[in-house]
C-alpha cells in the first residue's frame, strides 16, 4: 500500500505533538530545578522572567553532593545458588568484557544445565538494572551494548 499525502501529514502532526509534549516536560523540569535552587514557588518555565536565562540559573546552582559509590562485588567462586547479578559479575570478571550473549555463554559454561537462550532472557533485565545503577561500564556498539566491570578497561576488540 503506497504512502499518501494524508499519511505524511498525519505523521508530521503526530511528530509535532510529541515534540510539544517533550518541550513542556523539559520546561517543567527546568522550572523544578529553578525552584529547588532558589527556593521559589513552582512557576512554569514560560512564566519565568525573561532576563534570567537557563544558563545563568544552572551557573548559580549549588554544588552537587557526590553519593557514596556502590561497587558490584565479584564472588570468589561460582555457585549455582548465586544471585543473577553475582553470576554476571563473576562471568564478566572471567571474560573481562563482552555482549550479553558472551556473558550468558560464560554462565552456561559454569552452570551446564542451563540453555544459553534461557540465561540471556534471565540476565537481560538485570544487566539493564546494573547499567542504570552505574555498576557496569557499557559501550554501545551498533545496536548492542558491550559490558565490562568498572575496574576492567573495556577491550572493544571484536
Amino acid at each position: 500500500m503506497p504512502i499518501t499525502e494524508k499519511d505524511i501529514i498525519t505523521f508530521l502532526q503526530e511528530k509535532a505533538q510529541f515534540h510539544k509534549t517533550e518541550l513542556k516536560r523539559i520546561e517543567d523540569i527546568i522550572a523544578a530545578i529553578t525552584q529547588s535552587t532558589f527556593n521559589k514557588s513552582f512557576v512554569p518555565h514560560s512564566e519565568l522572567s525573561a532576563h534570567v536565562t537557563v544558563h545563568e540559573d544552572l551557573e548559580r546552582k549549588a554544588p552537587v553532593r557526590v553519593k557514596s559509590h556502590k561497587v558490584l562485588q565479584v564472588p570468589e567462586n561460582f555457585r549455582p545458588g548465586l544471585s543473577i547479578s553475582h553470576k554476571i559479575s563473576y562471568a564478566l570478571n572471567v571474560i573481562h568484557s563482552g555482549f550479553k550473549e558472551d556473558i550468558a555463554e560464560q554462565i552456561t559454561l559454569l552452570q551446564p544445565g542451563l540453555s544459553k537462550e534461557f540465561v540471556i532472557r534471565q540476565i537481560s533485565t538485570v544487566l539493564c538494572e546494573l547499567k542504570a545503577q552505574n555498576l557496569l561500564n557499557t559501550t554501545k556498539i551498533g545496536r548492542k551494548l558491550w559490558y565490562s566491570l568498572p575496574n576492567h578497561t573495556s577491550d572493544t576488540e571484536i
